[in-house]
């Protein structure tokens, strides 16, 4: 039975509906499919730009280790920034990380190995994908890497560039388990130590201010300061005035044995500095005998001074003298360091032996000084939050001198839909229209009597 192609468009539009339907159903499965089986990347490339990176080290001269970005303390930490509820190892088992080798060097390594030649390449470009499935979607992937990445460059800032760290806070329940003194000194050594710390800052970058907190590190050394010089002072005045402690008894006692500490120490310093001026005098001498000498056999060979030749890499190279200088210097500060501590225990010795003040007095002294004790805590403490996102931010800044992102993190679907949906729908028509030809044959087959021949 012989159908041409006027048949064909006849069936087509007799069973329009029927087509209709079984491309629809097509559509309806495959969309159906995609969305049960879609999965979600995001992905970044990220490069090493120093020097270091391309011999597969850091700049502390550690082995660079890529697979760090996948490191419990750092997945951990990206959980916790991006507050969802999943677990570490979900997220480190569905991150890839892949080397992106040049083709230039991959042409490279095939001309090496023809010739039978020794072949190394460290990689420089890698790029770190995420990927997801249902419930999740592309954006909460992107949302998760970012955090990743961003915290393995906090982490790499402080571990392979040489970071110092900021020195942590007292927390409430710390504080109040020390004497009141102790609690002033200690929150005097902790402010101490982050101007320190913001010190050391100022003087790598200046002009650096954080997007985050707005504040630059000159202005929270400034909040810092206020501390450090007046409300502290007042502090410990007040608790020296008023003889402010939980047990005099035991706080003597513990003065009396970091004085003695400090004493022992200052004379042991002491000694080996004098130790050492004695030996660098005796280098001297010894030295003053080797010139005159030197000095008696050029007089001797009538050396001229142009004739003297100086070598300037000897300028870089320290002697025996400067090391014995370095150690003088270094005993002599320390000793001085040991006899102002043991001074100090000497004046709190002094003022809580002294007569003690009314107990009107003392009992208003003591409400300052715990009021005083908790606002600079909580002063400490919100300082400290500044400070600390502050620090994230320059860490971020400083990792980006040495590893950076080559873009913005990229998002896509596993799963090409358009394609799908476009390939259902044809093979939806197709079957439709096979479906509506194959009806009207065997209509016509019926009709002719021509079923139950064939």
């Amino acid at each position: 039975m012989a159908i041409n192609i006027w048949d064909i468009f006849i069936y087509i539009y007799r069973w329009k509906y029927l087509v209709a339907a079984v491309a629809v159903a097509a559509l309806l499965f495959t969309v159906y499919y995609a969305n049960n089986n879609q999965s979600y990347s995001a992905s970044v490339v990220i490069k090493y730009s120093l020097p270091d990176a391309q011999a597969g080290s850091t700049a502390t001269g550690q082995e660079l280790k890529v697979y760090e970005i996948i490191a419990p303390h750092i997945i951990t930490a990206a959980i916790k920034d991006s507050n969802i509820n999943l677990s570490a190892e979900f997220i480190r088992t569905h991150i890839s990380i892949e080397p992106i080798i040049p083709k230039d060097q991959e042409e490279i390594k095939k001309a090496k190995i023809q010739a039978n030649e020794e072949y190394s390449y460290t990689p420089v470009y890698y790029m770190i994908k995420f990927t997801v499935g249902k419930p999740f979607d592309g954006t909460f992937a992107r949302d998760v890497l970012d955090a990743v990445i961003k915290n393995y460059y906090k982490y790499y800032s402080e571990t392979h560039i040489h970071q110092s760290v900021l020195p942590e806070i007292i927390s409430s329940e710390d504080a109040y388990l020390y004497d009141y003194l102790e609690i002033a000194e200690l929150m005097d050594s902790k402010v101490t130590g982050t101007i320190a710390y913001l010190n050391e800052k100022t003087q790598i970058a200046p002009e650096f201010r954080s997007s985050t907190t707005g504040m630059s590190f000159s202005d929270i050394i400034s909040e810092y300061r206020q501390l450090k010089d007046f409300i502290l002072p007042s502090l410990i005045s007040d608790i020296f005035n008023g003889q402010i402690t939980k047990n005099k008894e035991v706080l003597l006692k513990n003065q009396i044995h970091k004085k003695n500490d400090y004493m022992l120490t200052y004379q042991n310093e002491a000694r080996k500095a004098e130790l050492t001026l004695s030996l660098m005098r005796e280098f001297v001498r010894q030295n003053e005998k080797i010139l005159q000498a030197h000095e008696e056999r050029s007089r001797d060979r009538d050396i001229e001074p142009t004739d003297v030749i100086v070598n300037e890499s000897y300028f870089d190279v320290k002697t025996t003298y400067d090391k014995l200088v370095d150690q003088f210097v270094s005993h002599r500060q320390e000793a001085g360091a040991a006899k102002i501590k043991a001074d100090y225990c000497d004046r709190v010795i002094a003022y809580f032996s002294a007569p003690a003040p009314t107990p009107e007095a003392s009992k208003k002294l003591l409400n300052s000084v715990q009021l005083n004790i908790s606002e600079i805590n909580e002063s400490l403490t919100e300082l400290y939050k500044i400070c600390d996102k502050t620090i994230r931010d320059y860490n971020e800044f400083v990792a980006c001198q040495a590893i950076y992102s080559m873009s913005g993190i990229s998002i896509y679907m596993n799963l090409p839909t358009r394609l799908y949906y476009f390939i259902a729908c044809f093979i939806g028509l197709a079957l439709g229209i096979l479906t509506a030809i194959c009806i009207e044959i065997i209509k016509k087959a019926r009709k002719n009597k021509l079923f139950g021949a064939v």
